[in-house]
């Protein structure tokens, strides 16, 4: 069963005609935020050690 294309719908939903598509980019739009957040804990990180020299992380 194909999905109905939405009003306004962003280009890159546009080759999503199946569930399984549809999940399979939930899934690599969820995995993108988490490498993101990962590389913003770890720059955190880098400053703070940066700023506090003496202080054990």
């Amino acid at each position: 069963v194909a999905m109905a294309p939405a009003n306004h719908e962003p280009e890159d939903a546009l080759g999503l005609v199946t569930r399984a598509d549809l999940v399979g980019k939930i899934k690599e739009i969820a995995d993108d935020y988490l490498v993101a957040g990962k590389f913003g804990w770890k720059n955190t990180i880098a400053q703070l050690k940066f700023l506090n020299p003496d202080v054990d992380f």
